[in-house]
């Protein structure tokens, strides 16, 4: 290679690299605002969480931590978090609102929580469960149309097909024998300590499997038996209808915690090999 044409490729490299500098100086300039946003999040994440204890914190930043307890206490209010979409670091923050007597705060935050997850939670239900959309699509236009009389029974109905569909039994049933086979169907797609918390709620009696007069009850829960029997009619709420859809999606997220308790038992009969 002459010596001209040595100097030329160095030139173009040169030109190269500025011309990447500037690129990466742009989409810097561009992610900054995200950047940013999301360190005053933490900042005020950290806030939210100073008052906890010490082992909650270590908890929260380190160590195994049992999630069973809050997840109990948010199940009791109505509500089910996302298998996927709701940070771990919330549920004990939340759950404490709701012990300290802060429930409408903690309402409103999982409510715009869930409403940021609408357009997903449609879409992945309706991807999964193809011979439901029509209903969906109707309960969710109902529900942004804030016609929540509507949207709240639709929703808690197909959470009932769902949930038989998945489990092959009734998780609202306080029977013996079919309490049984649901602990059973628990069991068999249970492959984490996380995820058995998250599971086992539909084996507690929480509102949403209770009857009338029921002492599990709570004054402004989600009660599927009293609203789907005509019993209870001032039921309709932005709240309500957040939980109901928080209950939907987790129900039907059983179908892919089946699938995935299947490959892990097949790993590890592979691995035995």
């Amino acid at each position: 290679m002459s010596t001209n044409d040595l100097a030329a490729r160095l030139s173009g490299l040169s030109d190269l690299s500025k011309r990447f500098a500037e690129q990466n100086k742009e989409i810097f300039q561009r992610l900054r605002p995200a950047l940013e946003e999301s360190l005053q999040l933490q900042k005020q994440f950290a806030a939210r969480i100073a008052p906890l204890s010490d082992s909650i914190k270590r908890g929260l930043t380190g160590g195994r931590l049992k999630f069973d307890k809050p997840l109990k206490t948010l199940a009791e209010n109505g509500w089910f978090t996302s298998w996927w979409n709701t940070p771990l670091a919330w549920i004990y923050p939340l759950a404490r609102l709701f012990e300290s007597g802060q429930r409408e705060k903690a309402n409103r935050r999982l409510r715009n929580h869930f409403n940021e997850q609408v357009d997903s939670i449609e879409s992945t239900l309706t991807k999964r469960f193809p011979r439901r959309t029509s209903v969906l699509r109707k309960a969710f236009e109902s529900h942004r149309k804030h016609e929540y009389e509507l949207s709240i029974p639709i929703f808690l109905i197909q959470a009932d097909g769902i949930a038989k569909q998945i489990t092959g039994g009734d998780v609202y049933s306080r029977h013996s024998k079919k309490r049984e086979h649901l602990k059973d169907f628990v069991d068999r797609i249970t492959f984490d300590e996380f995820q058995r918390d998250m599971i086992e709620l539909i084996l507690l009696p929480i509102p949403l499997n209770a009857s009338t007069g029921d002492k599990t009850l709570k004054r402004g829960a989600l009660t599927r038996h009293e609203i789907l029997h005509g019993v209870r009619c001032n039921y309709a709420s932005a709240t309500n209808s957040c939980r109901a859809i928080s209950w939907l999606q987790y129900v039907a997220a059983f179908e892919e915690q089946r699938d995935f308790a299947r490959r892990h038992r097949q790993r590890a009969k592979n691995e035995k090999r």
